[in-house]
């Protein structure tokens, strides 16, 4: 069995952010470990920044972030975006 072709951005030969969502909505491990990269030190940037102090106490930021992440993954089929914008 072959691996599922990727599709990329001509110039960078590198996976597209869309391309990258709809390998990972039809199950490409692959493309949703390196969407969950690509997006990880944003993610825990945003959580630094916005957990208050008494959360800071009871779970970290990287916590948040692994979590997140984890929902991401289970449920990317429901996903709707298809772009960083959406």
């Amino acid at each position: 069995m072959s691996k599922p072709r990727r599709e990329t951005n001509k110039a960078s030969k590198e996976p597209t952010v869309l391309n990258l969502i709809r390998q990972a909505r039809n199950g490409d491990q692959a493309a949703m470990g390196q969407l969950v990269e690509t997006y990880r030190n944003y993610l825990l940037l945003i959580a630094n920044r916005n957990l208050g102090a008494d959360l800071q106490a009871k779970v970290g930021a990287s916590d948040v972030v692994q979590q997140s992440m984890l929902n991401a993954q289970q449920h990317i089929d429901q996903f709707v975006g298809e772009d960083e914008q959406m």
